[in-house]
């Protein structure tokens, strides 16, 4: 009989934990498409998005997506408002942003997770898979 070590529970522990992590993002999006990569950029490029914040309740967020690789965005909740700014690119499937200013905890950190689409709206994820935002994307105009 082979003898578990630390190391080989971990792997086991994290290979249920992953399991787990997997199974919630999917129950999250249940219904919904994922985009690819070229349907990311479609979707994003030039757009302003209403948006419906879920990591902190009653948040909500005007972002402008613009197809040279900026985006800002302005959100709003009970506690206050504030102003984001910085670059957003597609790669693996996923959306990509890199806060350059407004946030001071995520500034120069990129995040990337996927993208679905639900009917006429978009869900954005969390890297931990939790739904980070419901978007309802709008074509520019010249005047935004």
């Amino acid at each position: 009989m082979k003898k578990h070590t630390s190391r080989s529970m971990s792997g086991i522990l994290l290979t249920a934990l992953l399991s787990q992590f997997h199974a919630l993002a999917e129950e999250s999006v249940a219904g919904a498409e994922r985009l690819g990569s070229d349907a990311i950029v479609r979707a994003f490029a030039d757009v302003r998005d209403d948006a419906q914040v879920q990591d902190t309740a009653g948040t909500s967020a005007v972002n402008y997506w613009y197809a040279d690789g900026r985006f800002t965005n302005r959100w709003t909740n009970t506690s206050g408002t504030g102003e984001v700014g910085g670059r957003w690119r597609v790669a693996n499937d996923e959306r990509c942003t890199t806060i350059l200013s407004g946030l001071p905890s995520r500034q120069g950190k990129e995040i990337c997770a996927p993208i679905y689409r639900r009917g006429e709206t978009y869900l954005s994820l969390n890297p931990d898979g939790s739904i980070h935002g419901i978007h309802r994307l709008t074509p520019l105009t010249q005047q935004q």
